[in-house]
């Protein structure tokens, strides 16, 4: 169906539930009785933004104020989620018109970028984004970890709420080593230790929490039985391994172990034998404002130079144009002007921002396009750690 009165506004805290089924049914979901639904309420942070048709809600989404890591630098960005449309509505372009409003909204307030866990890519990748990462679930057989042990001088314990300030400690450090990790200050975000059922910390020869482990028990014994850790982190080999050691106690009763690795987590270098994917879930990146995206992030220290980009944008117009990227000193700036002599796409340059792969792959894709011979100084500008997020939103 289509309309040329469409209102894109907002949701009223009153519109929420007609919100939470639109989700119901984009997503999947058991149709409860009315009474046994929870109130919706805003989320602090956030906006649910909703395009309407004479007044009837046809599309959603919801926009979150956050920050992802990026060259060691936080750069400000826009977090969506719940995006849907009413399937009478679909095909239509409603879903482009509001995610184009919100994306402008939210480079007034000032994000940079824009990140999501996509369930319909071509859409997206319609409006400019691109996937920069996996997130995975893969399971080991438990007992296979079973001839581990806990390191000399390492020792385990369970959380307690004194030590959520030491967990967020650990994870920012290695958040601010990698490239695309959320920081976890957002305002939307609450870490608590009632979210899982155990939370288990790695305690070195110093007494200093060293990883962590946040897992489920699941239900039942024996087959069919798993252990779920959906979160593993340590800043030291020997963590990692009396973390492990620990898991494996449960090899008896929970013959599965079912953990959250990001591409490339060394964690999954301890683990003694190669585990089964068992579901994949690709999280796509854009480019919302181009200039203060690149000032925001950190760039190799040692490397100068520059080149110009003609930027193509038609959802995020202000990015469009001759650009020249200039870099030096571990910052860089992208200024109007220059020959445009290496052309990219806005999902070429969400990809080329992540730093998820080189020219070469870019130019066979058709994401890029042109001179080559700055191809070498981009690879080196935007190489680094394999491109990773763990928070669902």
């Amino acid at each position: 169906m289509t309309s040329t009165s469409f209102e894109i506004r907002p949701l009223t805290e009153q519109e929420l539930p007609a919100a939470v089924e639109m989700n119901r049914v984009a997503f999947g979901g058991r149709r409860r009785p009315a009474e046994e639904l929870p109130t919706p309420k805003p989320q602090p942070g956030a906006v649910d933004w909703g395009l309407f048709d004479g007044g009837r809600l046809v599309a959603k989404a919801n926009d979150r104020e956050q920050q992802h890591w990026f060259g060691g630098r936080l750069v400000p960005a826009s977090g969506f989620g719940g995006v849907a449309a009413a399937p009478e509505w679909r095909g239509g372009g409603v879903a482009g018109q509001l995610l184009s409003r919100v994306l402008a909204e939210a480079r007034a307030r000032g994000a940079a970028v824009n990140t999501l866990y996509r369930t319909v890519p071509g859409v997206y990748r319609r409006l400019g984004w691109e996937d920069a990462g996996v997130t995975a679930w893969s399971t080991y057989p438990t007992i296979a970890m079973d001839g581990l042990r806990i390191p000399a001088g390492m020792s385990v314990r369970p959380a307690t709420a004194a030590d959520l300030p030491t967990i967020g400690a650990l994870y920012r450090q290695s958040a601010a080593e990698g490239n695309g990790l959320l920081e976890r200050s957002a305002p939307w975000y609450c870490d608590t230790l009632d979210r899982n059922d155990g939370v288990t910390l790695a305690i070195g020869p110093d007494g200093a929490v060293e990883g962590y482990a946040r897992w489920e028990r699941g239900t039942g014994y024996s087959t069919g039985a798993r252990l779920t850790v959906s979160e593993l982190l340590a800043r030291t080999g020997p963590a990692v391994t009396a973390l492990l050691a620990n898991l494996a106690s449960w090899g008896e009763a929970l013959p599965t172990l079912a953990i959250c690795l990001a591409q490339g987590d060394p964690v999954s270098w301890a683990m003694p034998v190669d585990g089964t994917v068992t579901s994949l879930h690709p999280w796509m990146l854009r480019i919302i404002d181009a200039a203060a995206a690149v000032a925001a992030r950190g760039w190799p220290a040692h490397l100068t130079g520059s080149v110009d980009l003609e930027i193509a944008d038609e959802v995020c117009p202000w990015n469009a144009g001759p650009r020249r990227l200039i870099v030096e000193e571990g910052r860089a700036r992208l200024e109007p002007g220059g020959s445009g002599s290496l052309q990219v796409s806005a999902r070429g340059l969400a990809v080329l921002y992540a730093g998820s792969t080189q020219l070469a792959a870019l130019r066979r894709a058709g994401l890029i396009a042109g001179d080559s011979s700055a191809d070498g100084f981009l690879d080196a500008a935007t190489a680094g750690p394999t491109p990773a997020l763990l928070d669902a939103f």
